[in-house]
């Protein structure tokens, strides 16, 4: 519809502690409980996808930049308040995100770069936490 589009990339926090400590079954139990929480938490029109590992990148259309964020914060606060039960377990964890919003008609992979980025900001800068920008004019 040559509108604007958000992306958001999530990468689930010290995921190897996870699997480490509980074992990779409920490293499993963690990566559907997250992509249960996205589906629930994301609107009709949006795309979620696991993309690796632990992250999960979600597709938003005609959408904007602060609309965007707060739905990543929203998911982040869900998730950070909402454990994951496996066995006798309630399993804690967090997750980063980055968010960009796509205004250029650039390729795919610039936007994918920059969201990409914005994660490991985030990451860097403690984990637990979202990091947002606009495509640059």
């Amino acid at each position: 519809k040559n509108r604007p589009f958000a992306i958001i990339m999530f990468d689930i926090d010290h995921f190897k502690a996870v699997n480490d400590r509980y074992g990779h079954n409920a490293g499993d139990a963690v990566l559907v409980h997250t992509a249960n929480l996205l589906r629930d938490n994301l609107r009709g029109s949006d795309q979620v996808c696991r993309w690796g590992g632990e992250e999960f990148t979600a597709l938003l259309p005609e959408i904007t930049l602060s609309e965007a964020a707060e739905i990543a914060e929203r998911i982040r606060r869900t998730a950070e308040a909402t454990p994951c039960g496996y066995e006798n377990h309630s399993i804690y964890y967090t997750l980063s995100a980055g968010v960009h919003l796509c205004t250029e008609d650039l390729p795919l992979e610039k936007h994918i770069q920059q969201v990409d980025s914005l994660l490991y900001q985030a990451k860097k800068n403690g984990r637990n936490q979202i990091r947002s920008d606009a495509c640059p004019k």
